[in-house]
């Protein structure tokens, strides 16, 4: 394959195996941090989504996890290269958030009665005398996936900002000197 661009690489691993990629990505360019800590830390992250404990893992048990990875995700490297890292993942499966949610959101509105043995959510199926049972994706699992990936699990953090009169009577109640 060497020679030819992209465009020709794609189209060969599209005709090979009869199957089409849609996002098929041939780069191999990545761009690992220099630092071996951070990139333990962004290539768990990538793939747990929990900054505290992928911090954990890349600084062995750290304290102040939550605060650190905080920290750290909001240093542009490291944040453009768990990007990178979750977009190749994405690529390679061809899966990306979008194309999660509205499967799992199919199993929130897909009524039960509606699922056959050749449904593609149909998980499990079991034949017997009594008849055939089918198993389909639990429809509170498919609420808290949705939520996950969307976001709603997320802190919301406010803002507070406060006249000196508001500071001076909070400094007043709990008896905080003024600096």
């Amino acid at each position: 394959m060497e020679g030819q661009d992209n465009s020709q690489k794609s189209d060969r691993l599209r005709t090979s195996n009869n199957v089409i990629f849609s996002n098929v990505r041939t780069s191999s360019f990545t761009m690992k941090l220099k630092n071996p800590r951070h990139e333990k830390f962004a290539q768990e992250y990538a793939t747990c989504g929990n900054a505290s404990k992928a911090y954990r893992a890349a600084y062995e048990g750290a304290l102040g996890a939550g605060q650190n990875a905080f920290l750290l995700l909001k240093r542009t490297e490291i944040a453009e290269r768990v990007e990178e890292i979750t977009g190749e993942a994405s690529d390679k499966s061809g899966i990306d958030r979008n194309t999660l949610i509205e499967w799992w959101q199919s199993v929130i509105d897909t009524p039960v009665g509606e699922i056959d043995q050749d449904h593609p959510l149909a998980q499990e199926v079991k034949v017997s005398n009594d008849g055939i049972q089918i198993k389909m994706p639990s429809k509170a699992d498919a609420a808290k996936e949705i939520a996950r990936l969307t976001g709603s699990y997320e802190t919301e953090k406010l803002k507070i900002t406060a006249d000196d009169q508001v500071i001076d009577i909070l400094r007043g109640i709990t008896g905080a000197r003024e600096e």
